[in-house]
């Protein structure tokens, strides 16, 4: 078998500076704390335009007529309309 040479003092050296010069460099790809407080604000913003469009949303749902139920009401104005003799709906549905 084969003996591993034991590391020397200058072998450790290299090793700890090539582990700092690794080590520097991946802080190097980290956020600053500005980077994050403008990523902050960015989400707030998003945050508070979500909640308009929800509160938009909702307030259309709350004044809206699904499809089916105005297809029915115009079938059935038209039924009376009909009945009635005038002629006020002349739009057909598709």
């Amino acid at each position: 078998m084969k003996k591993e040479k034991e590391p020397t003092i200058k072998d450790l050296v290299e090793l700890i500076d090539n582990l700092a010069i690794t080590v520097a460099k991946g802080f190097e790809r980290t956020a600053t704390k500005a980077d994050l407080e403008a990523v902050n604000v960015r989400v707030s913003n998003l945050e508070s335009n979500v909640e308009t469009i929800k509160r938009d949303v909702a307030f259309i749902r709350s004044n809206f007529v699904n499809r089916e139920e105005f297809e029915d009401l115009v079938k059935r104005v038209i039924f009376l309309e009909s009945r009635v003799g005038t002629k006020l709906g002349t739009r057909k549905l598709a």
